[in-house]
């Protein structure tokens, strides 16, 4: 009797185990599939998936005016897109990569390269037509002027 009990309890973890390992399986399929269907979206919508990076962003007000600092060293104004609508800030740019930089002999290559895009929320609607823009030594500002 102990020994039917015990071929039972072994072939019942087994069973127990092939159908935890085949929900696992089933998991990593639905989420792999997700995956792709979300791959292909972000493709449509933003385009090629090249390597892409994110700036950091400070932003700050004074009594008349909203600023905008972003770190971008690297990327020069002519390749970059500034666009206002309504209270939304949109900065786009491209910080290029030259590959003749990059030898077999590279131990590490961590700098960041690529497209970049950030959408800040500001905190107030600001005059279009006077925005000053500036970059230096790798910050680029933008002033605006409040709506009053």
């Amino acid at each position: 009797m102990t020994r039917h009990m015990t071929g039972y309890y072994q072939h019942g973890l087994a069973n127990t185990y092939r159908m935890a390992h085949n929900t696992k399986t089933a998991i990593k399929r639905t989420f792999d599939i997700q995956k792709d269907h979300v791959l292909h979206w972000w493709e449509d919508v933003c385009g090629d998936l090249s390597p892409r990076w994110h700036p950091f962003v400070d932003l700050y007000e004074d009594t008349t005016h909203v600023v905008v600092e972003m770190d971008i060293p690297g990327v020069e104004l002519k390749n970059m897109f500034v666009h206002i609508h309504d209270d939304m800030l949109t900065v786009r740019g491209n910080k290029l990569c030259v590959q003749d930089e990059i030898r077999d002999d590279y131990y590490m290559c961590e700098r960041q390269q690529g497209k970049f895009s950030r959408q800040i929320r500001l905190p107030h609607k600001v005059e279009t037509d006077t925005v000053q823009i500036s970059d230096f030594f790798g910050t680029l500002r933008i002033v605006m002027r409040k709506q009053s």
